[in-house]
């Protein structure tokens, strides 16, 4: 996306970068008028609205690099995330509407974060856990995805965890760390267990249904709670089977408690169906 051409603009939305780094952006949610106006002359507008109508919002900022997006929550805090080329990042390089639309979810919800450790299955450059580390009170946000560990993984990504921890490191989120994670290697999951695991827009592929049905099982704690959003997208003119949201809700209803909820995620392209299913252990 192209920079702003309007001088004034450039001054105003300079002065709310000044006023709300990310870094503080857990620490000072006070509104800032001034700065609003400026970002609502600039904005392009990412909403999620459920079933009954309750809508939220982001702004996203023009910036003049191609592969960094910046994105306003609740009209005070600041996100910028770095994606990646599709060499080193795969179907993981870019900022997928799922993402994006769970972290305007859970930028709403800070109370379910609190004093939680949080794992991102699936993360892709970081966009859903970046935005809890950044805007709820969570103690420790772990991403995760696979990377090329030897030359077996030929066709993995190369460079995905090194964007997850850039981005982390460029907004000032000290209780984020990135880690190798394959839904189809137990031996890369470890024996930790997370009081709460995201997964966005990882329904994609009918083969890695059932790997990431088993993944999120197994990291989920006891007493946990795992939110999954994924875009209910129509496949019917796909040259390959594709999978859905009610693939791995049918997956996970197997040995596991679902809640779904239906929303509309807006972004550039217009209205979208999405899901949300949460999870937990019986």
């Amino acid at each position: 996306m192209g920079a702003l051409r309007a001088p004034s603009l450039l001054l105003l939305v300079g002065c709310a970068r000044a006023l709300v780094p990310i870094a503080s952006s857990r620490r000072a949610r006070a509104s800032l008028p001034t700065a609003s106006l400026a970002l609502r002359a600039a904005r392009q507008t990412h909403a999620l609205t459920s079933s009954d109508g309750d809508r939220s919002e982001c702004l996203e900022l023009p910036t003049k690099h191609e592969n960094r997006r910046t994105f306003v929550f609740r009209e005070s805090a600041m996100l910028t995330i770095e994606t990646c080329s599709f060499y080193e990042g795969k179907l993981g390089h870019a900022i997928w509407p799922a993402a994006l639309a769970a972290a305007i979810w859970a930028g709403d919800r800070p109370e379910l974060f609190d004093g939680k450790s949080v794992l991102e299955l699936g993360s892709g450059v970081g966009t859903f856990g970046i935005a809890v580390a950044a805007l709820t009170p969570a103690t420790r946000v772990v991403l995760s995805d696979l990377d090329a560990a030897d030359e077996r993984d030929f066709d993995a990504p190369t460079g995905l965890l090194s964007a997850q921890r850039r981005n982390a490191a460029n907004n000032g989120l000290e209780s984020v760390s990135s880690m190798r994670l394959d839904w189809d290697d137990a031996g890369s999951w470890g024996d930790e267990t997370y009081d709460v695991v995201l997964a966005a827009d990882c329904v994609y592929s009918p083969e890695a249904v059932e790997p990431l049905a088993r993944a999120l099982a197994h990291h989920l704690a006891d007493d946990g709670v795992a939110y999954v959003l994924s875009m209910d997208r129509d496949w019917s003119d796909a040259k390959y089977p594709r999978a859905a949201p009610a693939d791995l809700e049918a997956e996970l209803r197997r040995d596991l408690a679902v809640a779904r909820s239906d929303w509309t995620a807006t972004t550039a392209s217009g209205d979208a169906a999405a899901v949300l299913l949460e999870v937990r252990k019986r």
